[in-house]
Protein backbone atom coordinates (compact mmCIF):
# COMPACT_ATOMS: atom_id res chain seq x y z
CA UNK A 1 0.00 0.00 0.00
CA UNK A 2 2.89 2.49 0.78
CA UNK A 3 4.63 1.70 -2.79
CA UNK A 4 1.39 2.25 -4.60
CA UNK A 5 1.16 5.51 -2.87
CA UNK A 6 4.75 6.70 -3.78
CA UNK A 7 4.00 5.73 -7.45
CA UNK A 8 1.00 7.97 -7.75
CA UNK A 9 2.97 10.61 -5.84
CA UNK A 10 5.77 10.27 -8.31
CA UNK A 11 3.31 10.17 -11.50
CA UNK A 12 1.43 13.42 -10.67
CA UNK A 13 4.95 15.38 -9.80
CA UNK A 14 6.20 14.31 -13.64
CA UNK A 15 4.24 15.56 -16.77
CA UNK A 16 2.36 13.96 -19.09
CA UNK A 17 1.71 11.03 -16.88
CA UNK A 18 -1.56 8.46 -17.74
CA UNK A 19 -3.28 7.11 -14.91
CA UNK A 20 -5.53 3.89 -15.02
CA UNK A 21 -8.78 5.92 -14.79
CA UNK A 22 -7.69 8.08 -17.61
CA UNK A 23 -7.34 5.65 -20.13
CA UNK A 24 -9.82 5.73 -22.99
CA UNK A 25 -13.41 3.25 -22.75
CA UNK A 26 -15.29 2.79 -25.98
CA UNK A 27 -18.86 2.30 -25.57
CA UNK A 28 -20.80 -0.65 -27.27
CA UNK A 29 -24.55 0.00 -26.73
CA UNK A 30 -24.38 1.62 -23.56
CA UNK A 31 -22.08 0.23 -21.74
CA UNK A 32 -18.53 1.01 -21.27
CA UNK A 33 -15.46 -0.88 -22.80
CA UNK A 34 -11.88 -1.16 -22.12
CA UNK A 35 -9.69 0.12 -24.76
CA UNK A 36 -7.39 -2.73 -25.14
CA UNK A 37 -5.83 -1.29 -28.19
CA UNK A 38 -2.39 0.26 -28.99
CA UNK A 39 -1.94 3.80 -26.98
CA UNK A 40 -2.25 6.70 -29.08
CA UNK A 41 -1.28 9.88 -28.49
CA UNK A 42 -3.07 11.58 -31.51
CA UNK A 43 -6.71 12.71 -31.66
CA UNK A 44 -8.35 11.45 -28.58
CA UNK A 45 -10.14 7.94 -30.02
CA UNK A 46 -13.41 8.74 -28.05
CA UNK A 47 -13.98 12.22 -30.05
CA UNK A 48 -14.09 10.28 -33.46
CA UNK A 49 -15.86 7.09 -31.96
CA UNK A 50 -18.94 8.90 -30.73
CA UNK A 51 -19.17 11.10 -34.12
CA UNK A 52 -19.44 7.81 -35.97
CA UNK A 53 -21.72 5.98 -34.03
CA UNK A 54 -24.45 9.18 -34.19
CA UNK A 55 -23.94 8.98 -37.90
CA UNK A 56 -24.30 5.15 -38.70
CA UNK A 57 -26.07 4.11 -35.98
CA UNK A 58 -29.03 5.81 -35.22
CA UNK A 59 -29.78 8.02 -37.36
CA UNK A 60 -29.57 6.09 -40.28
CA UNK A 61 -31.60 3.18 -39.03
CA UNK A 62 -34.44 5.48 -37.40
CA UNK A 63 -34.93 6.68 -41.39
CA UNK A 64 -35.17 3.07 -42.62
CA UNK A 65 -37.29 1.79 -39.84
CA UNK A 66 -39.79 4.24 -39.76
CA UNK A 67 -40.81 6.37 -42.59
CA UNK A 68 -39.88 3.58 -45.34
CA UNK A 69 -43.39 1.79 -44.98
CA UNK A 70 -45.46 4.58 -44.43
CA UNK A 71 -44.72 5.93 -48.06
CA UNK A 72 -47.26 3.32 -49.82
CA UNK A 73 -50.04 2.37 -47.48
CA UNK A 74 -51.98 -0.88 -47.95
CA UNK A 75 -54.97 0.72 -48.39
CA UNK A 76 -55.03 2.33 -51.17
CA UNK A 77 -52.80 -0.54 -53.29
CA UNK A 78 -54.29 -2.00 -56.69
CA UNK A 79 -56.44 -4.81 -55.10
CA UNK A 80 -59.22 -3.17 -53.67
CA UNK A 81 -59.81 -1.35 -56.54
CA UNK A 82 -60.35 -4.97 -58.75
CA UNK A 83 -63.89 -5.56 -60.21
CA UNK A 84 -66.33 -6.96 -57.88
CA UNK A 85 -66.82 -10.25 -59.29
CA UNK A 86 -70.92 -10.12 -59.22
CA UNK A 87 -70.57 -7.92 -62.66
CA UNK A 88 -68.58 -10.34 -64.76
CA UNK A 89 -70.01 -11.59 -67.89
CA UNK A 90 -71.01 -14.99 -66.84
CA UNK A 91 -74.39 -14.77 -66.28
CA UNK A 92 -75.27 -12.92 -69.43
CA UNK A 93 -72.81 -15.72 -71.49
CA UNK A 94 -74.32 -17.43 -74.46
CA UNK A 95 -75.32 -21.20 -72.74
CA UNK A 96 -78.26 -19.45 -70.67
CA UNK A 97 -79.85 -18.63 -74.01
CA UNK A 98 -78.13 -21.02 -76.26
CA UNK A 99 -80.04 -24.14 -74.46
CA UNK A 100 -83.09 -22.15 -74.21
CA UNK A 101 -83.71 -21.48 -78.08
CA UNK A 102 -82.23 -25.22 -79.32
CA UNK A 103 -85.16 -26.75 -76.88
CA UNK A 104 -88.00 -25.12 -77.33
CA UNK A 105 -88.13 -23.67 -80.74
CA UNK A 106 -86.26 -26.67 -82.38
CA UNK A 107 -87.39 -28.57 -85.30
CA UNK A 108 -88.88 -31.66 -83.69
CA UNK A 109 -92.30 -29.28 -82.19
CA UNK A 110 -92.82 -28.53 -85.81
CA UNK A 111 -91.84 -31.80 -87.45
CA UNK A 112 -94.39 -33.81 -89.99
CA UNK A 113 -95.74 -35.74 -86.74
CA UNK A 114 -97.61 -33.47 -85.35
CA UNK A 115 -99.30 -32.82 -88.31
CA UNK A 116 -99.67 -35.57 -90.46
CA UNK A 117 -102.71 -37.10 -91.90
CA UNK A 118 -104.86 -38.92 -88.87
CA UNK A 119 -105.58 -42.94 -89.47
CA UNK A 120 -108.60 -42.90 -90.06
CA UNK A 121 -108.41 -40.41 -93.40
CA UNK A 122 -105.95 -43.56 -94.62
CA UNK A 123 -106.73 -45.93 -98.28
CA UNK A 124 -107.62 -48.40 -95.26
CA UNK A 125 -110.27 -46.40 -94.12
CA UNK A 126 -111.81 -45.91 -98.02
CA UNK A 127 -113.77 -49.36 -97.75
CA UNK A 128 -117.02 -50.07 -95.97
CA UNK A 129 -118.10 -47.79 -93.26
CA UNK A 130 -115.84 -48.31 -90.08
CA UNK A 131 -118.70 -49.07 -87.79
CA UNK A 132 -118.87 -52.56 -86.79
CA UNK A 133 -116.03 -53.21 -89.33
CA UNK A 134 -113.41 -55.01 -86.94
CA UNK A 135 -114.10 -57.25 -83.42
CA UNK A 136 -111.03 -57.66 -81.26
CA UNK A 137 -108.54 -57.56 -84.10
CA UNK A 138 -110.60 -58.94 -86.87
CA UNK A 139 -111.43 -56.96 -89.63
CA UNK A 140 -114.44 -57.13 -92.66
CA UNK A 141 -113.22 -58.29 -96.24
CA UNK A 142 -111.96 -55.85 -98.02
CA UNK A 143 -109.43 -54.57 -100.58
CA UNK A 144 -106.94 -53.94 -97.88
CA UNK A 145 -108.01 -57.26 -96.05
CA UNK A 146 -108.92 -59.77 -98.72
CA UNK A 147 -109.11 -62.59 -95.70
CA UNK A 148 -111.29 -60.50 -93.83
CA UNK A 149 -114.82 -61.67 -92.90
CA UNK A 150 -118.12 -61.47 -94.05
CA UNK A 151 -122.12 -62.13 -92.58
CA UNK A 152 -123.25 -65.72 -92.72
CA UNK A 153 -124.14 -66.99 -96.18
CA UNK A 154 -121.60 -64.21 -97.71
CA UNK A 155 -117.33 -65.01 -98.86
CA UNK A 156 -115.08 -62.87 -99.50
CA UNK A 157 -114.09 -62.64 -103.42
CA UNK A 158 -111.82 -60.39 -105.09
CA UNK A 159 -111.52 -57.92 -101.66
CA UNK A 160 -115.57 -57.71 -101.39
CA UNK A 161 -118.29 -59.86 -99.29
CA UNK A 162 -120.10 -61.98 -102.09
CA UNK A 163 -123.38 -63.88 -101.80
CA UNK A 164 -122.87 -67.70 -101.96
CA UNK A 165 -124.19 -69.52 -104.33
CA UNK A 166 -126.46 -71.88 -102.02
CA UNK A 167 -127.37 -68.41 -100.29
CA UNK A 168 -126.72 -69.36 -96.44
CA UNK A 169 -128.35 -72.94 -96.55
CA UNK A 170 -124.95 -74.79 -95.27
CA UNK A 171 -122.92 -71.35 -94.30
CA UNK A 172 -122.93 -73.24 -90.46
CA UNK A 173 -122.83 -77.23 -89.51
CA UNK A 174 -124.33 -78.17 -86.25
CA UNK A 175 -121.45 -80.88 -85.12
CA UNK A 176 -122.29 -81.92 -81.71
CA UNK A 177 -124.98 -81.35 -78.68
CA UNK A 178 -125.25 -82.85 -75.33
CA UNK A 179 -128.47 -83.16 -74.11
CA UNK A 180 -128.57 -85.37 -71.41
CA UNK A 181 -125.69 -84.42 -69.28
CA UNK A 182 -124.57 -85.22 -65.83
CA UNK A 183 -125.46 -82.83 -63.68
CA UNK A 184 -123.13 -81.52 -61.18
CA UNK A 185 -124.45 -80.77 -57.18
CA UNK A 186 -126.52 -77.68 -57.50
CA UNK A 187 -127.01 -76.92 -60.71
CA UNK A 188 -130.65 -77.42 -62.80
CA UNK A 189 -130.82 -79.87 -65.02
CA UNK A 190 -129.99 -77.68 -68.05
CA UNK A 191 -127.41 -76.14 -66.89
CA UNK A 192 -124.24 -78.50 -68.36
CA UNK A 193 -126.31 -78.55 -71.60
CA UNK A 194 -124.54 -77.05 -74.55
CA UNK A 195 -124.07 -77.75 -78.36
CA UNK A 196 -121.14 -77.08 -81.09
CA UNK A 197 -121.26 -74.72 -84.83
CA UNK A 198 -118.79 -75.55 -87.41
CA UNK A 199 -118.16 -73.08 -90.28
CA UNK A 200 -117.07 -75.32 -93.38
CA UNK A 201 -116.08 -72.00 -95.37
CA UNK A 202 -112.98 -70.23 -96.57
CA UNK A 203 -114.15 -66.65 -94.97
CA UNK A 204 -114.01 -65.94 -91.26
CA UNK A 205 -118.18 -65.40 -90.74
CA UNK A 206 -119.46 -63.02 -87.89
CA UNK A 207 -122.66 -64.90 -86.53
CA UNK A 208 -124.35 -61.72 -85.38
CA UNK A 209 -128.02 -62.00 -85.67
CA UNK A 210 -128.03 -65.82 -86.21
CA UNK A 211 -131.00 -67.29 -83.99
CA UNK A 212 -131.04 -70.66 -82.53
CA UNK A 213 -134.53 -72.74 -81.78
CA UNK A 214 -135.74 -75.54 -80.08
CA UNK A 215 -138.61 -77.09 -79.62
CA UNK A 216 -139.77 -74.49 -77.07
CA UNK A 217 -138.38 -71.12 -77.60
CA UNK A 218 -135.15 -69.48 -79.32
CA UNK A 219 -132.32 -66.82 -79.10
CA UNK A 220 -130.54 -64.55 -81.35
CA UNK A 221 -127.09 -63.81 -81.13
CA UNK A 222 -127.13 -60.05 -79.72
CA UNK A 223 -123.29 -59.00 -80.52
CA UNK A 224 -120.83 -59.50 -83.20
CA UNK A 225 -118.69 -63.31 -82.65
CA UNK A 226 -116.25 -63.83 -85.76
CA UNK A 227 -116.01 -67.53 -86.10
CA UNK A 228 -112.40 -68.50 -88.03
CA UNK A 229 -112.96 -70.89 -91.76
CA UNK A 230 -113.02 -74.28 -90.47
CA UNK A 231 -113.22 -73.90 -86.71
CA UNK A 232 -115.71 -74.46 -84.43
CA UNK A 233 -117.94 -72.03 -81.14
CA UNK A 234 -120.23 -73.70 -78.50
CA UNK A 235 -123.01 -72.37 -77.27
CA UNK A 236 -123.73 -73.22 -73.74
CA UNK A 237 -126.72 -72.94 -71.10
CA UNK A 238 -124.03 -70.95 -68.48
CA UNK A 239 -119.96 -70.23 -68.56
CA UNK A 240 -119.92 -70.76 -64.80
CA UNK A 241 -117.72 -73.99 -64.10
CA UNK A 242 -119.38 -74.75 -61.09
CA UNK A 243 -122.83 -75.44 -62.76
CA UNK A 244 -121.90 -76.55 -66.52
CA UNK A 245 -119.42 -79.18 -65.46
CA UNK A 246 -116.53 -77.41 -65.99
CA UNK A 247 -117.26 -77.73 -70.07
CA UNK A 248 -114.60 -75.33 -71.78
CA UNK A 249 -114.38 -73.12 -74.89
CA UNK A 250 -117.68 -71.36 -74.40
CA UNK A 251 -118.38 -68.49 -77.22
CA UNK A 252 -121.93 -68.17 -76.89
CA UNK A 253 -124.19 -68.38 -73.38
CA UNK A 254 -128.29 -68.75 -74.24
CA UNK A 255 -129.06 -68.80 -71.18
CA UNK A 256 -132.86 -70.55 -70.43
CA UNK A 257 -133.84 -69.56 -73.79
CA UNK A 258 -132.99 -73.13 -74.65
CA UNK A 259 -133.49 -76.40 -72.54
CA UNK A 260 -133.03 -79.69 -74.54
CA UNK A 261 -135.58 -82.52 -74.32
CA UNK A 262 -133.38 -85.44 -73.36
CA UNK A 263 -134.43 -88.08 -76.22
CA UNK A 264 -135.99 -86.39 -78.78
CA UNK A 265 -135.55 -82.02 -79.63
CA UNK A 266 -134.07 -80.20 -82.62
CA UNK A 267 -132.03 -77.45 -82.80
CA UNK A 268 -132.49 -75.18 -85.71
CA UNK A 269 -130.49 -71.92 -87.18
CA UNK A 270 -131.52 -69.43 -89.31
CA UNK A 271 -131.24 -65.21 -89.74
CA UNK A 272 -134.34 -64.42 -88.07
CA UNK A 273 -137.37 -66.30 -90.04
CA UNK A 274 -137.82 -69.72 -91.73
CA UNK A 275 -136.79 -68.52 -95.07
CA UNK A 276 -133.80 -67.69 -93.94
CA UNK A 277 -132.73 -71.43 -92.49
CA UNK A 278 -128.69 -72.40 -92.25
CA UNK A 279 -128.72 -75.52 -90.92
CA UNK A 280 -131.67 -77.73 -88.49
CA UNK A 281 -131.21 -81.32 -86.49
CA UNK A 282 -133.72 -83.14 -85.33
CA UNK A 283 -132.95 -85.94 -82.80
CA UNK A 284 -135.00 -88.56 -81.18
CA UNK A 285 -135.15 -91.25 -79.15
CA UNK A 286 -134.23 -94.26 -81.55
CA UNK A 287 -132.08 -94.19 -84.50
CA UNK A 288 -129.95 -91.74 -82.71
CA UNK A 289 -126.70 -92.02 -79.64
CA UNK A 290 -128.71 -91.40 -76.29
CA UNK A 291 -126.32 -92.40 -73.82
CA UNK A 292 -126.37 -90.06 -70.58
CA UNK A 293 -123.39 -88.15 -69.93
CA UNK A 294 -121.98 -88.48 -73.71
CA UNK A 295 -122.68 -85.98 -76.44
CA UNK A 296 -124.36 -86.88 -79.74
CA UNK A 297 -121.43 -86.34 -82.09
CA UNK A 298 -121.52 -85.81 -85.55
CA UNK A 299 -119.02 -88.38 -87.54
CA UNK A 300 -116.19 -86.37 -89.14
CA UNK A 301 -116.68 -87.32 -92.41
CA UNK A 302 -120.14 -86.07 -92.31
CA UNK A 303 -119.14 -82.53 -91.60
CA UNK A 304 -121.87 -81.03 -93.53
CA UNK A 305 -125.93 -79.54 -93.27
CA UNK A 306 -127.05 -82.71 -95.70
CA UNK A 307 -125.07 -85.44 -93.39
CA UNK A 308 -125.87 -84.61 -90.09
CA UNK A 309 -129.79 -84.94 -90.96
CA UNK A 310 -129.90 -88.85 -90.38
CA UNK A 311 -128.87 -90.54 -86.99
CA UNK A 312 -126.36 -93.33 -88.07
CA UNK A 313 -123.60 -90.82 -88.65
CA UNK A 314 -123.30 -89.83 -85.33
CA UNK A 315 -121.63 -91.17 -82.31
CA UNK A 316 -121.69 -91.42 -78.62
CA UNK A 317 -118.86 -88.91 -77.37
CA UNK A 318 -115.62 -90.65 -76.46
CA UNK A 319 -113.49 -88.21 -74.74
CA UNK A 320 -113.95 -87.28 -70.89
CA UNK A 321 -113.59 -83.24 -70.22
CA UNK A 322 -114.64 -81.46 -67.35
CA UNK A 323 -115.27 -82.18 -63.65
CA UNK A 324 -118.50 -84.99 -64.07
CA UNK A 325 -116.84 -87.36 -66.27
CA UNK A 326 -119.17 -85.76 -69.13
CA UNK A 327 -118.16 -86.86 -72.70
CA UNK A 328 -117.54 -85.11 -75.70
CA UNK A 329 -115.12 -82.61 -77.86
CA UNK A 330 -116.70 -79.21 -77.00
CA UNK A 331 -114.93 -76.73 -79.17
CA UNK A 332 -112.54 -79.34 -80.46
CA UNK A 333 -112.87 -81.85 -84.22
CA UNK A 334 -115.17 -84.56 -83.52
CA UNK A 335 -114.13 -88.44 -83.17
CA UNK A 336 -116.15 -91.29 -83.15
CA UNK A 337 -114.91 -94.96 -82.76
Amino acid sequence: MVRSSLALVGCALASGCLLEWDRPRYIDRGHPMLDSSQEDTSVPEDTTFHSEDATVVDYGMDIRVDTGPELLPPDTTLPDTIVPPDTRVLDSAMPDTAMDSRVDTSVPDTTPVDTFVPVDTAPADTGPPDAGDCFRGLCRCSAMNPTGWCMVGEGCSSGACVRLPGGVVGALVITEVMSDPTIPAGASSSSPEWFEVFNPMTTPVNVQGLRVNDNAASYTVPSALILPARSYAVFAFTMDPALNAGLPNVNVVYGTAIQFANTGDRVVLDLGTSITEIDRVEYTSTGWPNMRGRSKTLNPASLNAMDNNTGSNWCNGARMYGTEMNMGTPGEANTCP
